[in-house]
């Protein structure tokens, strides 16, 4: 993945954009010349599913549908509630994986029927009611072009609950669908190639071992113990084909972010790793991908590729340590290993570009209602969604975005824990709490007004915009900021039923810096069983801010700090500035 510019303005551009925010021009992605196309010049028009799942493609010429979004063969039900949103995230990891093929030059068109070998479909579906043991459930997995994917995945914490359940380092939408493309891409590239598959055996293993029962041997046995030797994951152990799957992925995964490293002009070569780094201290991680339309790039080997990796990857796992999170690459690549994903290297890189072919393919489909039919079947198969334990409620009744051009259905996050209330003022109830770097879906904000609504794992609630921060040309701005860059919605219709009368205002100030010890038992018994009458101010209560005069500070026995009752919240203060320290929930 590369960085982008406008076509416009010539600021920048990133792979999701659908409008530039330095010259607000409307910007549709050309998969054809990995590149930025105004929308409407030059006949370039937008995908259908634009106002469906927040598709950024143009459309193909003289098609309705973009490149992308002609492989979809089933979507989830709409009408169940957060499925949208749901293939809103897919789609966008749908359009990574294909970026990556399409830089190759590998052949991308859609299948003309399920029968057909080549060409390739998606089924995005969801366990139907009564799933579950005992019941039917959707499996992510590939079949003869056709991938499926449980769109249940698209929910941080079901795919963190599966990650566990199956003990994974990893699991994302996009390893999904590298992983399974590379089934389909095995067959395209392998199977029929004698010469290939000879070489593939020789390093993956023999194929022809029956698919179910290394299956059935891996989960009911595991891996080798020392199966880091020879291969990149444990699952990659079942079975050649997996083994083959999983590298194909991580060889994805590895130029894909390289690319970006050198778009960013990341100098690889002055860092202090482990190992010695024998990069020339410019290297910025090799050159981007070609567009399909150019002519291909000279490959480089892929040990120069992989030095530059495991330097990154080191640097990279230190850096999310110190954040307290997990490695971003939580595997070891050894010389076995190394040798598999140079065989995919030199595969891919040996390709000849095939950018006509697919051009070609993916406007065999004649006719809008057959497009229409591929992508809008939404009846077909009917499987709802389950009830899943939420972050927070949904509240009925929500809104609606008022601009549709302005940010909205993007990743936000907390700068500091966030309270998650159940309407836009700190009147409201607390239904829940968004901790501070966690992301959320950001829908809009009302108008002159410092709340705007979020959604996360399959609720939603409102946030104050004083500590919640989105991308603003490459650099996480705080909401307030930008407020009319964020889309408008309407508020909710009980909010005529609570009072606005505040006492003053909360001063919002950056949050407090180190963790703050946790009170004793005796302070938090003392705050509950000393109630206070409650006071509410406009804003929210968070710590580092501060409380105005006007708020009267009780005493704790024995405590340096004091505590307040400040819009439905339990707070401890710091007597000298008056800012909040802890909030005790």
């Amino acid at each position: 993945m590369k960085l982008f510019d406008c076509p416009h303005c010539g600021h920048r551009l990133y792979f999701e954009n659908a409008q530039c925010l330095n010259c607000s021009s409307l910007v549709l992605y050309d998969p054809e010349g990995a590149r930025f196309v105004l929308f409407g010049v030059d006949g370039a028009i937008q995908c259908t599913n634009a106002d469906e799942c927040a598709c950024n493609w143009m459309a193909e010429p003289g098609q309705v549908f973009c490149r992308a979004c002609v492989l979809n063969q089933l979507i989830p039900d709409l009408s169940v509630d957060g499925n949208r949103r749901r293939w809103i995230r897919v789609e966008a990891a749908k359009k990574r994986a294909i970026y990556s093929l399409l830089a190759f030059g590998l052949p991308v068109a859609p299948k003309q029927s399920p029968t057909d070998e080549i060409g390739l479909a998606f089924d995005f579906l969801a366990d139907p009611i009564g799933g579950g043991p005992g019941g039917e459930r959707i499996l992510t997995g590939h079949d003869n072009g056709l991938i499926t994917l449980n769109v249940a995945e698209a929910d941080s914490a079901e795919r963190e609950k599966r990650r566990v359940q199956m003990g994974e380092n990893y699991r994302t939408l996009l390893g999904h669908f590298r992983h399974e493309l590379g089934h389909y891409y095995w067959d395209r590239l392998i199977r029929d190639d004698p010469q290939r598959l000879e070489a593939f055996r020789a390093l993956f293993g023999d194929e022809r071992a029956d698919y179910e029962q290394a299956l059935k041997a891996y989960y009911a046995n595991g891996a080798a113990p020392d199966w880091q030797q020879d291969h990149i994951s444990a699952y990659a152990t079942s079975h050649p084909w997996e083994d083959w799957a999983e590298t194909w992925a991580h060889h994805l995964h590895i130029t894909d972010t390289l690319e970006m490293v050198h778009a960013l002009n990341f100098p690889l070569g002055r860092l202090e790793t482990v190992e010695a780094n024998e990069l020339p201290r410019g290297d910025t991680g090799g050159e981007p991908q070609a567009a399909p339309s150019e002519p291909a790039n000279t490959p480089e080997p892929f040990d120069k590729i992989l030095a530059r990796w495991l330097v990154l990857s080191e640097a990279s796992n230190s850096i999310n340590r110190c954040m307290g999170l997990p490695d971003l690459y939580p595997f070891v690549i050894s010389d076995a290993t190394a040798g598999k994903l140079a065989f995919v290297h030199d595969l891919l890189t040996g390709l000849p570009m095939e950018a006509g072919t697919n051009r070609v393919g993916s406007r065999i489909l004649a006719g809008t209602h057959a497009l229409l039919s591929r992508c809008h079947r939404r009846g077909t198969v009917k499987r709802r969604e389950p009830m899943k334990s939420l972050l927070f409620p949904a509240i009925a009744g929500m809104l609606t975005a008022m601009s549709g051009a302005a940010l909205a259905d993007t990743a936000v996050s907390a700068v500091t824990d966030l309270n998650v209330r159940a309407g836009p003022g700190p009147q409201y109830p607390v239904i829940g709490v968004l901790a501070a770097g966690q992301s959320a879906t950001l829908n809009g904000c009302i108008e002159n007004s410092k709340w705007c609504t979020i959604a996360e794992a399959g609720g939603q609630g409102w946030v104050y915009s004083d500590y919640v921060t989105a991308d603003f040309g490459g650099s996480r701005v705080v909401l307030t900021q930008r407020r009319s860059a964020v889309a408008v919605v309407s508020p909710p219709d009980d909010i005529g039923n609570y009072s606005t009368d505040y006492t003053g205002a909360i001063i919002s100030s950056d949050p407090v810096v180190g963790d703050f010890p946790a009170p004793p038992a005796a302070v938090r018994t003392y705050v509950d069983t000393h109630r206070l009458d409650p006071v509410y101010l406009d804003g929210e209560v968070v710590t580092g801010a501060t409380l105005p005069d006007t708020v009267e500070l009780r005493e704790i026995p024995d405590y340096n700090y004091r505590y307040v009752y400040v819009n439905g919240q339990r707070a401890l203060i710091d007597p000298q500035t008056r800012r909040i320290m802890y909030v005790v929930r």
